[in-house]
């Protein structure tokens, strides 16, 4: 037999009374747990002999064992017509079927200890810078270019955090066409209000 720990149940039989009254009959349900601690719940029997004994969840006996004894007590004398071993199982369970941990938002840092050549990788990029500008444009961006590129990573943070949202005026925003296919981008940004 298996009583649930996670729902309550209820225990029906059809028992005879002879000699006695079934209205001076009284039933029991007696959980003796092989823990040496018993539980009893005590029960109805109608007119007809019909038993019922309720149950309740027994959430604080998970995983035990034992035997249930059905007791019947008529006139002062006591009588154990049913009995069985039972077992203490949840109703509902959860297996996990795989399980693994995975670092979440992992960050990879690479220091570089040689300062860039930030000239030379951007003169390379052709598409950057219009093809005919001045040797007068080339100069400047090549110079702000050196200049930026000796500075140490806290300055150009702070340089980049000052130009974020930087608005531009109208003859920095005409040069800047004039020397790059996209002046909108953060780099072109950078480089034109440098």
């Amino acid at each position: 037999m298996i009583f649930y720990s996670d729902k309550s149940e209820k225990f029906t039989a059809d028992i005879e009374v002879d000699g006695t009254s079934i209205s001076n009959t009284k039933v029991r349900m007696v959980l003796e747990l092989n823990d040496n601690k018993n539980r009893l719940y005590y029960g109805t029997i109608n007119k007809n002999g019909k038993v019922e004994v309720k149950i309740p969840a027994l959430n604080d006996l998970t995983e035990s064992t034992g035997k249930a004894i059905l007791e019947i007590i008529a006139d002062s004398t006591y009588f154990t017509p049913w009995e069985s071993e039972f077992e203490i199982k949840s109703s509902k369970t959860v297996k996990i079927k795989e399980a693994k941990f995975e670092l979440e938002n992992e960050v990879k840092v690479k220091l570089i200890e040689e300062k860039q050549n930030i000239v030379q990788q951007t003169s390379k990029t052709k598409s950057e810078f219009k093809e005919n500008i001045s040797e007068k444009s080339k100069t400047l961006v090549k110079s702000l270019l050196e200049l930026y590129s000796k500075e140490d990573i806290k300055s150009r943070i702070k340089i980049k955090s000052m130009l974020e949202d930087k608005e531009f005026n109208t003859t920095t925003i005409s040069w800047a066409k004039t020397v790059f296919e996209d002046h909108q981008t953060k780099k072109q940004k950078y480089v034109a209000i440098t």
